[in-house]
Formats: structure tokens, sequence, C-alpha cells
């Protein structure tokens, strides 16, 4: 009887520590894809601020080019060329958002260890 009893502590106290491990493990692949989200969305948006900075350049190229044109057709011309490749920029921040949104960092499952290894439980 003390043997059954003993039998069911030990089988109790070691789904409870496999119980442990899984919980560890889970609660360590959360943190971890957190911590790769943040990787990404910090990314994200340094891509996004240069990208800013670029158009911002690029715009004022085009003003300063555009005020050494007296004509007013070549002007319109720059103008419309100048809205057609902000609209572009302004398309393709907008595209590098949705997909970021639309694709977040997943959580890989978590693989546990058996706690003895096969060659130790078939062994006998």
């Amino acid at each position: 009887m003390k043997l059954r009893i003993h039998r069911a502590r030990t089988i109790a106290i070691l789904g409870a520590l496999a119980l442990s491990a899984a919980c560890s493990a889970s609660a360590w692949a959360q943190s971890d894809a957190q911590a790769r989200q943040s990787v990404q969305d910090h990314h994200l948006r340094a891509q996004l601020q240069g990208s800013a900075l670029r158009e911002q350049q690029r715009q004022q190229t085009s003003r300063t080019v555009q005020q050494a044109f007296k004509d007013t057709a070549s002007k319109s011309g720059l103008q419309q060329a100048d809205q057609a490749q902000y609209d572009a920029y302004r398309a393709n921040q907008r595209n590098r958002v949705n997909d970021a949104a639309a694709h977040p960092v997943q959580q890989r499952a978590v693989k546990l260890k058996p706690l003895h290894p096969a060659s130790a439980r078939s062994g006998s």
C-alpha cells in the first residue's frame, strides 16, 4: 500500500514538473515573440523615417529645380511629376505599414524535451 502511495506521489510530482516546464517554455516563447515583434516594429519605424527623409530631400530638390524654370508649362509638368512621385512615396509607405500589420511576428511552437532520454526508457 505504501509503495502505491509513493508511486502515486512520484507520478504526481513528475506531472507537476512537466506542467511547470511546459508553462515556463510557453512563457519564454511568448516573451521571445514579443521581443521579435519589438525588433520588427523598430525596423519598420527606421525604414519609414529613412524614406521620409529621402522624400523631404527629393521635394526640396524638386522645388529648387522648379524655381529655375520661368515657363509655366514647364513648371506645371514638373509639378505633376513631383505629385506623381509623392503619391508613389505615400503608397509605398502605406504598403509597408499594411504589410507589417498583416504579417506580425508568429510565435514559434515550443518543443519540450522528454524528462528522460528515450534509450533509458526503452532499455530495461
